[in-house]
């Protein structure tokens, strides 16, 4: 019986913690206008502009070019949580990489998770499996992780 409410009462404090701890998560929501005004939004091979965004207030367009191309929020701090964000790419093979970057030491170091839009309707399983992907710069690329963890870091 001793052992039974010892049980109970961890589990209580367990409860308790996580609820605590719960509460204690903040929602932040960048003002991508102020960013931007402020010179915070640092770009890499890609020119940035604000855009009107409907419900969504303000958004950010980064044109296209050869190569990968980010955009740094410089004045958002992340650890851990969840992301939430819109993008938009096109249904063009090849032609249309959106995602986002985190953990970012620079440009070639961060991880990030990235769509291809081009392979959302895709009738071949294989094109529709590899519509999002993850990675890991500059260690692991998605040729290494397609190769040594097949389906595993990239899925739809």
């Amino acid at each position: 019986m001793r052992n039974f409410l010892a049980v109970k009462r961890i589990a209580l404090f367990i409860f308790l913690f996580a609820g605590l701890t719960l509460r204690a998560q903040t929602f932040v929501e960048p003002d991508l206008a102020k960013l931007f005004a402020s010179g915070s939004i640092k770009t890499y091979n890609r020119t940035a502009t604000l855009t009107e965004s409907g419900e969504r207030k303000n958004g950010i367009h980064l044109d296209e070019k050869p190569n990968a191309g980010i955009a740094w929020l410089d004045e958002i701090e992340f650890s851990e949580g969840t992301i939430e964000f819109d993008l938009k790419g096109r249904n063009m093979l090849q032609k249309s990489f959106v995602g986002i970057a985190f953990h970012g030491v620079d440009d070639k170091t961060y991880d990030g998770v990235y769509f291809r839009p081009f392979n959302f309707k895709a009738v071949e399983m294989e094109r529709k499996n590899h519509s999002v992907q993850y990675i890991s710069l500059p260690a692991n690329d998605w040729p290494k992780l397609r190769k040594e963890f097949p389906d595993q870091y990239e899925n739809r």
